[in-house]
């Protein structure tokens, strides 16, 4: 498939300069963390061990699953849609806010 082959663009790819004119703009794009093919980031990076994970997860008290923006938006990638998961704040954003209804949010367990 084309899109396998690294380095590969659509034609209605998001280029860097939408994504950081995007983020002044709309007020979605503060809480989202697009990162660009093939560009090195330099980040620093927590790793949780599985019983800190487990703590944040008891701690939770609801959850959501949501279809990627991106993925839907853009139609460009055949992997899974329904990936992003949202937690207590972001989860009751993503039931109650209309303009994540196109993203068919869920409850989950």
């Amino acid at each position: 498939m084309a899109h396998r082959r690294q380095g590969y663009r659509f034609k209605n790819d998001w280029t860097v300069e939408k994504l950081r004119a995007g983020r002044e703009s709309e007020g979605d794009w503060k809480i989202t963390k697009p990162i660009p093919v093939n560009i090195k980031i330099d980040v620093e990076h927590r790793v949780l061990n599985l019983e800190r994970a487990k703590e944040y997860l008891d701690r939770a008290h609801s959850f959501s699953l949501l279809n990627c923006g991106c993925r839907t938006a853009r139609g460009n990638c055949d992997a899974p849609l329904d990936v992003c998961i949202g937690m207590d704040s972001a989860a009751e954003k993503a039931f109650s806010d209309d303009a994540y209804k196109d993203l068919n949010p869920r409850k989950i367990t």
